[in-house]
Protein backbone atom coordinates (compact mmCIF):
# COMPACT_ATOMS: atom_id res chain seq x y z
CA UNK A 1 0.00 0.00 0.00
CA UNK A 2 2.84 2.39 0.84
CA UNK A 3 4.55 1.65 -2.48
CA UNK A 4 1.32 2.41 -4.35
CA UNK A 5 1.02 5.75 -2.55
CA UNK A 6 4.62 6.62 -3.37
CA UNK A 7 4.07 5.72 -7.02
CA UNK A 8 0.89 7.81 -7.11
CA UNK A 9 2.68 10.85 -5.69
CA UNK A 10 5.55 10.44 -8.15
CA UNK A 11 3.05 10.18 -11.02
CA UNK A 12 1.25 13.29 -9.73
CA UNK A 13 4.51 15.24 -9.66
CA UNK A 14 5.37 14.06 -13.18
CA UNK A 15 1.96 14.93 -14.60
CA UNK A 16 1.79 18.40 -13.06
CA UNK A 17 5.32 19.11 -14.27
CA UNK A 18 4.43 17.91 -17.75
CA UNK A 19 1.23 19.98 -17.91
CA UNK A 20 2.11 23.19 -16.07
CA UNK A 21 5.91 22.96 -15.57
CA UNK A 22 5.34 23.27 -11.82
CA UNK A 23 5.68 20.60 -9.14
CA UNK A 24 3.36 21.17 -6.17
CA UNK A 25 5.08 21.60 -2.81
CA UNK A 26 2.32 19.63 -1.08
CA UNK A 27 3.03 16.57 -3.21
CA UNK A 28 6.79 16.76 -2.68
CA UNK A 29 6.35 17.40 1.05
CA UNK A 30 4.05 14.41 1.41
CA UNK A 31 6.46 12.34 -0.65
CA UNK A 32 9.31 13.41 1.65
CA UNK A 33 7.45 12.35 4.81
CA UNK A 34 6.46 9.01 3.24
CA UNK A 35 10.02 8.49 1.97
CA UNK A 36 11.32 8.90 5.53
CA UNK A 37 8.74 6.40 6.75
CA UNK A 38 9.63 4.03 3.88
CA UNK A 39 13.34 4.23 4.75
CA UNK A 40 12.57 3.51 8.43
CA UNK A 41 10.49 0.47 7.48
CA UNK A 42 13.33 -0.98 5.42
CA UNK A 43 15.74 -0.52 8.35
CA UNK A 44 18.65 0.05 6.00
CA UNK A 45 21.97 0.01 7.85
CA UNK A 46 23.37 2.76 5.61
CA UNK A 47 21.08 5.51 6.89
CA UNK A 48 23.96 7.98 7.27
CA UNK A 49 24.96 7.51 3.62
CA UNK A 50 21.35 7.93 2.49
CA UNK A 51 20.97 11.12 4.51
CA UNK A 52 24.27 12.47 3.17
CA UNK A 53 23.16 11.75 -0.40
CA UNK A 54 19.86 13.54 0.26
CA UNK A 55 21.62 16.69 1.46
CA UNK A 56 24.24 16.53 -1.31
CA UNK A 57 21.54 16.25 -3.98
CA UNK A 58 19.60 19.08 -2.41
CA UNK A 59 22.54 21.47 -2.15
CA UNK A 60 23.90 20.65 -5.60
CA UNK A 61 20.40 21.09 -6.98
CA UNK A 62 20.08 24.36 -5.08
CA UNK A 63 23.23 25.64 -6.78
CA UNK A 64 21.77 24.65 -10.16
CA UNK A 65 18.52 26.39 -9.27
CA UNK A 66 20.41 29.56 -8.32
CA UNK A 67 22.11 29.46 -11.71
CA UNK A 68 18.73 29.15 -13.42
CA UNK A 69 19.42 25.72 -14.89
CA UNK A 70 16.57 23.85 -13.17
CA UNK A 71 13.37 24.68 -11.34
CA UNK A 72 12.93 24.64 -7.58
CA UNK A 73 10.39 21.82 -7.70
CA UNK A 74 12.82 19.70 -9.69
CA UNK A 75 15.46 20.19 -6.98
CA UNK A 76 13.10 19.20 -4.18
CA UNK A 77 11.82 16.19 -6.10
CA UNK A 78 15.36 15.07 -7.02
CA UNK A 79 16.53 15.18 -3.40
CA UNK A 80 13.38 13.53 -2.04
CA UNK A 81 13.54 10.76 -4.64
CA UNK A 82 17.22 10.31 -3.75
CA UNK A 83 16.14 9.73 -0.16
CA UNK A 84 13.53 7.31 -1.43
CA UNK A 85 15.89 5.13 -3.47
CA UNK A 86 18.46 4.93 -0.68
CA UNK A 87 21.76 3.23 -1.34
CA UNK A 88 20.93 2.79 -5.04
CA UNK A 89 21.58 6.50 -5.55
CA UNK A 90 24.31 5.98 -8.18
CA UNK A 91 21.98 4.01 -10.41
CA UNK A 92 19.19 6.47 -9.68
CA UNK A 93 21.28 9.41 -10.91
CA UNK A 94 22.33 7.48 -14.01
CA UNK A 95 18.74 6.53 -14.86
CA UNK A 96 17.60 10.09 -14.22
CA UNK A 97 20.25 11.43 -16.59
CA UNK A 98 19.27 8.92 -19.28
CA UNK A 99 15.56 9.67 -18.83
CA UNK A 100 16.31 13.40 -18.98
CA UNK A 101 18.01 12.85 -22.32
CA UNK A 102 14.94 11.04 -23.64
CA UNK A 103 12.71 13.87 -22.40
CA UNK A 104 15.00 16.45 -24.02
CA UNK A 105 14.86 14.64 -27.37
CA UNK A 106 11.07 14.44 -27.14
CA UNK A 107 10.75 18.15 -26.33
CA UNK A 108 13.08 19.12 -29.18
CA UNK A 109 11.18 16.88 -31.58
CA UNK A 110 7.86 18.42 -30.55
CA UNK A 111 9.28 21.96 -30.76
CA UNK A 112 10.53 21.32 -34.27
CA UNK A 113 7.09 20.47 -35.57
CA UNK A 114 5.35 23.30 -33.76
CA UNK A 115 7.69 25.89 -35.30
CA UNK A 116 7.17 28.37 -32.48
CA UNK A 117 9.60 31.04 -31.35
CA UNK A 118 9.09 30.09 -27.70
CA UNK A 119 12.10 28.41 -26.15
CA UNK A 120 11.03 24.93 -25.02
CA UNK A 121 11.57 23.94 -21.38
CA UNK A 122 12.26 20.47 -20.06
CA UNK A 123 9.88 18.83 -17.60
CA UNK A 124 12.65 17.18 -15.56
CA UNK A 125 10.12 16.04 -12.98
CA UNK A 126 8.99 13.39 -15.47
CA UNK A 127 12.51 11.92 -15.71
CA UNK A 128 13.08 12.13 -11.97
CA UNK A 129 9.77 10.45 -11.15
CA UNK A 130 10.28 7.75 -13.77
CA UNK A 131 13.72 6.78 -12.50
CA UNK A 132 12.60 6.81 -8.85
CA UNK A 133 9.56 4.69 -9.73
CA UNK A 134 11.88 2.08 -11.22
CA UNK A 135 13.39 1.47 -7.77
CA UNK A 136 10.04 1.24 -6.00
CA UNK A 137 8.62 -1.35 -8.39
Amino acid sequence: MLEATLLFLLALCAMTDLISRKIPNAAVGTLFVLALYYRCQLAEPQWLLVTTVFFALFFLGYACWQSGWVGGGDVKLLATAGLLVGSNWQHYLLYTALASGVVAIAVLWMARFRCTAVKPTLPLGVAIAASASFFII
